[in-house]
């Protein structure tokens, strides 16, 4: 339940009591029922705010266990222990709180797909303390790929900075999370760009394009084709692949895995 009951049952109380003054008393007291009234609409208008701070202050989430299946399709999370996965939840929950979804074309984004984004998220930011997009919290999915401001030709994914806002075609999107060793992880690919824009000071190394196919497979043709953009993020990829390739890509090329370590931890990570 959300946490607003706290604040809005206690002051919906007042407004009653109130209201029986008033009645009881006469109309001179009237004025008391505004003042829990106000305090309520203020409430409503600050309902992301005091929601984030309840749940990181007061008491901390935890997701529904119908979505581990979802998880576990991330393979930090996997890595991870009972303490971090625990974290890692706790993370995704917030994120997919704070974060408004839009799907065009149909009435409501379904919750699956709101994890995928939010454990998306959760994976780029794991190492850092302060995890959160504030910039980006808008994500919108269409059934198919589109075009957009940025891009006259059809694609499935652009992060479009002006708005905050991340856009994918829902297929591909879910495609690319539940095959991410077949596919570049959509989610993980976008939010390693907005990375690069909230952390200005942490820069993401840049790949060869000949390391990302011997590390994942994936040629250049390969990814332009399924991004539906020329020239995709090199460096967004290579932190995708960080995550979703591990183990190639320390075996390859270690010293670029630890570039993307550092790039990504408060600490430095040592080979």
């Amino acid at each position: 339940m959300s946490p607003l009951k706290y604040f809005l049952i206690p002051l919906g109380a007042l407004a009653v009591i109130a209201f029986l003054v008033a009645v009881q008393y006469g109309s001179q007291f009237a004025w008391l029922v505004v003042i829990p009234l106000v305090m309520m609409a203020g409430v409503l208008t600050l309902k992301p705010q005091i929601s984030w701070w309840y749940w990181t202050k007061m008491s901390p989430p935890d997701l529904s266990t119908d979505f581990a299946p979802i998880l576990d399709r991330f393979d930090l999370y996997r890595s991870l222990d009972s303490a971090g996965k625990r974290e890692f939840r706790r993370r995704t929950f917030l994120l997919r709180e704070s974060t408004q979804y839009i799907a065009q074309g149909s009435d409501k984004v379904p919750k699956d797909l709101e994890v995928m984004i939010a454990a998306s998220a959760a994976t780029v930011s794991f190492y850092r303390k302060d995890f959160a997009f504030p910039e980006f919290d808008t994500v919108v999915f269409y059934p198919h790929q589109f075009p957009s401001p940025q891009h006259e030709q059809l694609h499935a994914s652009e992060l479009y900075p002006p708005d905050g806002t991340f856009i994918f075609t829902a297929n591909f999107f879910v495609r690319s999370v539940m095959e991410p060793k077949s596919y570049l992880q959509l989610g993980i690919y976008e939010f390693a760009k907005a990375y690069q824009l909230v952390y200005p000071g942490r820069r993401l190394p840049q790949m060869e394009w000949e390391a990302i196919r011997k590390i994942s497979k994936f040629t250049k043709e390969k990814l332009t084709e399924f991004i539906g953009l020329p020239e995709p993020d090199r460096s967004a990829i290579g932190l995708t692949l960080y995550f979703t390739h591990a183990e190639s890509f320390q075996r390859a090329y270690p010293d670029q895995y630890t570039a993307f370590a550092n790039a990504i931890r408060p600490e430095p990570l040592n080979n």
